[in-house]
């Protein structure tokens, strides 16, 4: 009997055997490797959905401060919204934390990047990108070809035939911008001027940002962020609405009774009526209450630059209790009876934060808020604008010299030597107070240190705050 051929099959079935374990040692790490790329996908969108929603908490909290503040505010303090938002500015959740930062003048400030401490490009115009040494005349003709209405090219613009040449072929806006973004479409602003060294606009230095050539955008690696256009100019700051000292819906002058005027800002009958009068006309601003005089309808009266506010309050005061015994036949035969009296400091101050000459639906865009602007973009106006830049600096160490900030334009006469063009000029650039913010919310989650970052514009100016723009990275 042949033995070989009796131990035949059973070497093939061991021979089976193996492969058939060979195989299944396969298919079992084929799925324990599945398994485990599930398991680390499924820790990573828990890790994304930690931090997405630290950095929403971050945005949701500061958007309560600012409904807050805007219903309860605080007259007497200009910087008292930014200390509460900063108070927010970084928290914990459950699994992941958040921060809320922006970088000005090469420093880093805790809380939301106010849209208003910049120029708002579409109530300045083109021209104000000049407030940058770097840009050239074509940039400037080629913006203003793109926001004004006709199809008139300017010495060194373009209209819409040439954006319709591009690929994709599109067309000039003829109005204003939308986004500040927008001034990346015009013709000869490139990405790497309208952003500069903020390439993806969250208005903080991340590290790509500080390494020399190493990764994009090219930078200085000083450690400062470099803004580029975008940096300096806005299209969402809106004025003429929102915020008020009182907490209650600004009054519009063109609808309001005298009697609505006397309660809100604590005047009288004649004064309430002289404002209704005087902001009948057409293109009427409430800067003119620092400026003119109740029934006044030449030239603003003059007022002496060396007085301080006080000084100027008290000479209205005193010509107001004048005016008081004369309509009383108490005073000097020399006064007409009846006459309006003069605003008080207070009640200028009232009229300008709670009326609007506008409708409540119509925006005004917005000034630049004085206790908020860069030092250095404070000086490049001024030189722009070829007024003497020591007053940037009086500015700069007015409102800094005040805890509160400045809450009345007035204070603006507290600068020696301030003459009346100058003082028009500052009340017509510049307010105390911003209803738009920028939120750049990082959230990062403690397990693996994922981060997301959200970024949204709002406007306090309506009660629920407004979103303008929201974008996640």
């Amino acid at each position: 009997m042949n033995h070989k051929l009796a131990h035949a099959p059973r070497g093939l079935v061991i021979l089976i055997v193996l492969w058939a374990i060979a195989i299944a040692a396969i298919v079992t790490s084929a799925v324990q490797l599945h398994s485990f790329r599930q398991a680390m996908l499924g820790r990573e969108s828990l890790e994304r959905i930690q931090a997405r929603w630290a950095a929403r908490s971050g945005i949701e909290d500061t958007i309560a401060v600012m409904t807050d503040m805007t219903e309860r505010p605080v007259p007497d303090d200009a910087k008292a919204i930014y200390l509460e938002m900063e108070k927010v500015a970084q928290g914990d959740t459950l699994n992941a934390s958040y921060d809320i930062r922006h970088q000005t003048d090469g420093r880093d400030y805790l809380g939301p990047m106010d849209e208003q401490s910049k120029l708002n490009i579409n109530r300045l115009g083109a021209t104000y990108l000049m407030v940058d040494d770097e840009v050239t005349p074509d940039q400037v003709d080629a913006l203003r070809d793109w926001m004004d209405q006709d199809d008139q090219v300017s010495t060194f613009g373009v209209e819409s035939d040439w954006y319709q040449s591009r690929v994709p072929p599109y067309e000039a806006r003829n109005g204003n911008l939308l986004s500040i973004t927008e001034l990346e479409m015009v013709a000869g602003i490139a990405p790497e001027y309208a952003r500069g060294e903020d390439f993806n606009g969250n208005n903080r230095l991340d590290p790509n940002e500080n390494d020399g050539d190493l990764t994009a955008p090219p930078d200085n690696r000083d450690g400062q962020l470099q803004y580029g256009y975008e940096g300096y100019m806005s299209a969402f700051s809106y004025g003429g609405g929102g915020a008020t000292d009182s907490g209650q819906p600004r009054i519009y002058v063109a609808k309001a009774t005298a009697d609505e005027l006397t309660e809100r800002l604590k005047i009288d009958q004649k004064q309430a009526e002289a404002i209704i009068s005087m902001f009948k006309t057409a293109g009427a601003s409430l800067d003119q209450l620092y400026t003119q005089q109740l029934g006044q309808t030449t030239a603003p009266t003059s007022i002496n630059p060396g007085q301080t506010n006080n000084q100027n309050q008290s000479q209205t005061q005193s010509e107001n209790q004048n005016q008081n015994q004369n309509s009383s036949g108490k005073g000097s035969s020399n006064s007409s009876a009846g006459a309006t009296s003069p605003l008080t400091a207070e009640q200028i101050v009232a009229a300008t934060n709670e009326l609007t000459t506008q409708p409540l639906y119509e925006r005004q865009f917005g000034k630049i808020n004085i206790n908020t602007v860069s030092a250095d973009l404070l000086r490049k106006i001024f030189e722009f604008r070829r007024m003497d830049e020591s007053l940037a600096d009086e500015l700069l160490y007015l409102r800094d010299a005040k805890p509160t900030g400045i809450t009345d334009l007035a204070d603006f006469r507290k600068i020696g030597d301030l003459s009346d063009q100058d003082y028009r000029s500052l009340i017509d650039l510049f307010c105390t107070k911003s209803n738009v913010f920028t939120i750049s919310s990082r959230g990062r989650s403690w397990g693996s240190g994922m981060e997301v970052e959200i970024i949204v514009t709002v406007d306090r100016s309506t009660i629920p705050v407004q979103i303008l723009e929201y974008r996640e990275q």
